[in-house]
């Protein structure tokens, strides 16, 4: 491991814990403020704070790029693999179940970056051929991105876990809707046809 990359991944598995624990206080919130330290956040306010921090890293990112893909996570044995896959899937689905409105603002903050690389970039340029070719574009934030190619990663890692997922599937349903750029909706694409890859629907 370089030097280099232990900032990067320090921050990264620090946005992992955060998200985790989001998700965590999300899941117990009872609305009461304070606690026995003499803490000012309630619940809500610590989550969101949490969930914001770890979404500005792009903790999505983090998990399929540098945990996932890695050659350590890779290597380990297939029961603990299996084990592993499970935690992220069922994480996931708990914030499917809880976190639908930071998944909108993550959603709209994509679309309306997209769409002002749309109005003041070319999307498109074109080469000797006269064909035309996909004009790279870095896509700031794009957590939704990367939430969505997360989830089509993890889960066909799990398909034991997809068929009666409510909350998944209630996910996938409002990742689609009013898909306004192509940068979105191949994504989107991308995650369903890893979700339908080794299952039965």
């Amino acid at each position: 491991m370089d030097a280099a990359d232990l900032g990067p991944i320090a921050v990264g598995f620090t946005a992992v814990i955060q998200f985790v624990w989001a998700v965590y206080l999300m899941l117990t919130e009872d609305g009461t403020e304070g606690t026995s330290t003499g803490s000012s956040f309630s619940n809500d306010e610590s989550s969101s704070l949490c969930l914001d921090r770890a979404c500005e890293q792009d903790v999505f990112k983090f998990l399929n790029a540098r945990v996932l893909q890695s050659a350590t996570f890779q290597k380990d044995d297939y029961i603990a693999l299996s084990k592993y896959n499970a935690y992220v899937c069922k994480l996931l689905a708990r914030f499917f179940s809880v976190g639908r409105e930071k998944i909108m603002e993550l959603k709209l903050a994509t679309l309306d970056t997209v769409g002002k690389h749309m109005i003041h970039g070319k999307e498109t340029i074109a080469v000797g051929d006269g064909r035309a070719q996909q004009q790279p574009m870095d896509i700031q934030p794009k957590p939704f991105i990367s939430l969505l190619n997360l989830v089509g990663e993890i889960y066909q890692r799990q398909p034991n876990l997809i068929l009666d997922n409510e909350d998944l599937w209630n996910f996938v349903k409002f990742a689609g809707e009013d898909q306004t750029s192509h940068w979105t909706l191949v994504a989107f694409l991308n995650m369903l046809t890893a979700l339908v890859r080794d299952t039965h629907i």
